[in-house]
């Protein structure tokens, strides 16, 4: 996705990609976020030290979002983010590192993650992102099925079906139009 302050966010699926996205993403000048909750994806704001407050709430609500938290029906979580010297994939000499394992090193600066997305048409290209205009919906943690979400969403953007169902997050979902 990207902030409402044009920064590009991105996240890892699984294990395997949790790391690809440390190993070749991630650079000076980025931040890296983690939702407080075991198995929540790495995420990535590309050049996320020169981000606003805004784009770290937006990050922090994303890397929340795509964790376990959506199925359990949570509505916030607490998330974590470093910069980019304080993560490795190196564990400290004696210590194992789990695959897809991320090692944080230093002070942690905490914010409140809402577990909140917004899908809509931005210059005529699908996207999952912050409110910008046109139809959007608000997604939020609820009791319609993926797939249901997934065909509304993409029968009133008018948009492929197989372009929304991967982005949305794991569980039920709640659907508002927003605009």
């Amino acid at each position: 996705m990207f902030t409402s302050g044009g920064l590009l966010v991105i996240g890892g699926r699984d294990a395997k990609t949790n790391e690809l996205l440390v190993k070749k993403y991630f650079e000076e000048g980025d931040l890296f976020f983690h939702a407080d909750i075991v198995g929540a994806p790495a995420v990535i704001m590309k050049g996320g030290e020169k981000g606003g407050e805004r784009d770290i709430k937006e990050a922090a609500a994303f890397a929340a979002s795509y964790s376990r938290g959506w199925k359990e029906g949570f509505t916030s979580l607490p998330v974590f983010y470093v910069k980019f010297g304080q993560v490795s994939l190196s564990p400290p000499s004696g210590e194992y590192r789990p695959k897809g394992g991320i090692i944080v090193r230093g002070k942690r600066e905490w914010v409140k993650g809402e577990l909140r997305l917004y899908m809509g048409v931005d210059e005529r290209v699908f996207v999952s992102a912050v409110k910008r205009g046109g139809v959007v919906f608000e997604l939020t943690p609820g009791s319609m099925k993926r797939e249901e979400a997934a065909k509304h969403i993409a029968s009133q953007l008018n948009v492929d079906i197989n372009d929304v169902y991967p982005l949305l997050p794991p569980g039920s979902i709640h659907l508002k139009k927003v605009v």
